[in-house]
């Protein structure tokens, strides 16, 4: 088998089923984070770090407050990818599948996993969410604090599956925006030395 075989994730010429939904998601973001850096001027690592940081500190939170210690250490996972800017995190197929087959799970094992739990903590956040704006309008206070912190837990895997798709797209830094000048270089501008 060639290098080249063992490098194609795509098991030949058809892109599977997964691959295809990796790629949407992977697409989705890189739109977002394009959005990020037209609008904010900043990099899409900053959004990415704050991701990172929301996820880790959401599950953190939850984890603390419901005794669930794999949340705990899923938040503190999450604030580590953030201070190291993500590079825990693989940012290829290969690498991907590399990490999959080092503690022997299945090649795209990581892709199915990231997925789904990307996918239906956004759907139960969106749930959750508008079950409880209609609380709210109808004034009814029926979240209990499990509800809440289930909602701390939702909203930080959210963010940082969020981070680890950002961390997937091959976005460049937005070029440096030029210096505006100062109120007082407005109000006072210096003579200009061609005249």
């Amino acid at each position: 088998m060639t290098i080249d075989k063992k490098l194609d994730n795509n098991d030949g010429n058809k892109e599977s089923f997964i691959d295809r939904v990796d790629n949407r998601i992977v697409d989705f973001h890189a739109k977002i984070g394009n959005y990020w850096q037209e609008k904010t001027d900043l990099s899409y690592n900053n959004l990415k770090t704050g991701l990172f940081t929301l996820g880790g500190a959401a599950l953190f939170y939850a984890g603390v407050k419901e005794s669930n210690y794999m949340d705990v250490l899923s938040g503190l996972g999450s604030l580590f990818a953030a201070t190291t800017n993500g590079m825990v995190m693989p940012k290829n197929d290969v690498e991907s599948d590399l990490m999959c087959e080092s503690i022997g799970m299945p090649p795209k094992f990581l892709k199915y996993a990231s997925a789904f739990v990307y996918t239906s903590s956004a759907l139960f956040l969106g749930v959750k969410t508008s079950i409880g704006i209609l609380n709210l309008i109808a004034n009814n206070n029926m979240y209990s604090d499990h509800q809440i912190f289930n909602y701390f837990a939702d909203l930080g895997y959210f963010a940082h599956f969020s981070g680890a798709y950002l961390h997937k797209t091959d976005l460049k830094s937005p070029p440096p925006k030029p210096k505006k000048k100062s109120i007082f270089d407005k109000l006072f501008p210096l003579p200009n030395e061609n005249q």
